[in-house]
């Protein structure tokens, strides 16, 4: 193995965020990994060593609220700006002047908005997601209805979940999510936490709620038009690795690979989380392969 595995604490915007680095003994090149929703940095344990034997330093995340990192103050609700200017702040306190994002699901929509926000001062150098891209649009008749549901969610909103065991925590997370149980158990390395009441999952539980507020189809079109004009003038690298049995079945998604080839896109068979199960090898490829500068 020629690269070591360091935890971190940052203190970013007055809470501390996690990190997981694995760092090879000469980098040539850094990329910050976001993962999905209700996971967490362990979500590249599969992926990052790849990369790190190849001279690529990863510095996985756990988002606010999730993994090892603070739950964000009371005041505060959890909405992809908010990650997104997180992570911009990480790379910051880093001293990263370049370096590229990869993010899964909902880690994958706040490194589409951030790598088109930054594609202009030459910061980002690629963006790879997996299973995702942006956010699901509703339509804007629907807004004051999405509304209500966060309203009322957040009034709502219950106490985490006990389990009796650290096995039946596991085993239920991997059932709901389609998940193999022995993915599951490496997000338990960071997110699964014992008390006197049993086990649970160390998450945020405002992170359940309905988001506030949603993009419409006609927001996403200028992210991706915006995104298609980087990529074309060679600003920016991006390549979408899509779960054949996860969003690629999406009829949006369909529409947009169909409608932006540019983005190079690429089907691995396999579920949502794909990148760590079996296909996981076959991904890290893919994602060395558009690093590779």
């Amino acid at each position: 193995m020629s690269f070591i595995i360091e935890q971190q604490s940052l203190s970013i915007r007055d809470i501390q965020l996690a990190i997981e680095v694995y760092r090879p003994k000469s980098p040539v090149h850094t990329v910050i990994a976001l993962h999905g929703w209700l996971d967490n940095a362990a979500s590249f344990t599969l992926i990052a060593p790849h990369l790190a034997n190849a001279n690529i330093q990863v510095i996985a995340v756990d988002l606010a609220g999730q993994g090892l990192s603070d739950m964000r103050p009371l005041q505060a609700s959890y909405h992809l700006w908010d990650d997104a200017v997180d992570v911009l702040a990480i790379a910051n306190h880093l001293r990263l002047d370049s370096f590229s994002l990869m993010g899964h699901s909902r880690g994958a929509m706040i490194a589409t908005m951030l790598s088109v926000s930054l594609a202009d001062s030459g910061r980002i150098q690629a963006l790879i997601n997996l299973d995702g891209l942006l956010p699901l649009p509703i339509d804007i008749k629907d807004d004051p209805e999405q509304f209500k549901r966060f309203v009322h969610g957040f009034q709502s909103r219950k106490a985490s979940r006990q389990f009796n065991t650290r096995e039946e925590a596991i085993l239920v997370r991997a059932k709901a999510a389609n998940m193999l149980p022995s993915a599951v158990e490496y997000l338990a390395r960071r997110g699964l936490i014992e008390n006197e009441d049993g086990f649970s999952w160390r998450i945020d539980e405002r992170l359940k709620v309905a988001s506030a507020m949603k993009q419409t189809a006609a927001h996403n079109q200028q992210w991706l038009l915006q995104l298609r004009q980087h990529v074309q003038q060679q600003s920016l690298r991006c390549r979408i690795i899509m779960a054949e049995q996860g969003l690629a079945q999406m009829p949006e998604l369909v529409s947009c690979a169909q409608a932006y080839p540019e983005f190079d896109w690429q089907y691995f068979a396999g579920g949502h989380h794909q990148h760590m199960q079996q296909q996981a090898d076959s991904i890290a490829q893919s994602c060395l392969q558009l690093l590779t500068f």
